[in-house]
């Protein structure tokens, strides 16, 4: 298992390092075959006892203004603090960088500066609160493939997993059909699965 962000999950299925990697899908993403996972409101996660915990929403300019604890520059949340820093035109207050999502909100709860995450993420943790921000934002994640990279039976058996669990459609994008078979793929029970 490889701990990188979109452009390093996407070098390394484009180098055949890796079968599957989970992408941003608010890129596009030619070549790729896609399931997705994710599509979820972004907030500023915040300790309860944080002084903005009662806000019913934290503008861009009220988040520039804090301390904050940031993903590495590899992920998609890290791009995001910059360029509001840099819509902004301020520098953000990094306090803390890391690729643990458990230690960004141990921070976080600990008040030591503030966070952006998915708000399934805030809500899972006690002691944080997910606040949207004024000009809402969210986040799209999914799995992707090589459009024509013949699965192993493992991998198809986990996009099909997926594709029931976690896709609203029940159907990836980009080529898949739908009832939920990917391509080349064999008919259940027909024994010519390869």
């Amino acid at each position: 298992m490889f701990n990188e962000g979109t452009r390093g999950a996407l070098r390394l299925i484009a180098d055949g390092a890796i079968d599957m990697g989970v992408v941003n899908l608010g890129e596009s993403h030619p070549g790729l075959e896609v399931c997705p996972l994710v599509d979820e409101e972004l907030v500023v996660c915040v300790s309860n006892r944080h002084r903005l915990a009662r806000r019913k929403s934290i503008t861009k300019g009220d988040f520039c203004a804090q301390q904050l604890v940031v993903y590495s520059e590899k992920y998609f949340l890290r791009e995001l603090v910059t360029r509001i820093h840099r819509e902004a035109g301020v520098e953000p207050k990094i306090i803390a960088e890391t690729d643990l999502l458990g230690l960004i909100m141990e921070l976080v709860r600990e008040g030591e500066g503030l966070s952006i995450g998915l708000r399934s993420a805030a809500l899972a943790e006690p002691g944080i609160i997910g606040i949207p921000f004024a000009d809402p934002m969210s986040l799209r994640l999914g799995m992707a493939w090589k459009r024509n990279l013949r699965l192993s039976i493992a991998n198809r058996a986990f996009i099909d997993f997926l594709r029931d669990e976690c896709a609203p459609s029940g159907a990836c994008t980009q080529g898949a059909p739908r009832g939920g078979k990917a391509p080349g793929r064999s008919a259940p029970g027909s024994g010519s699965d390869p």
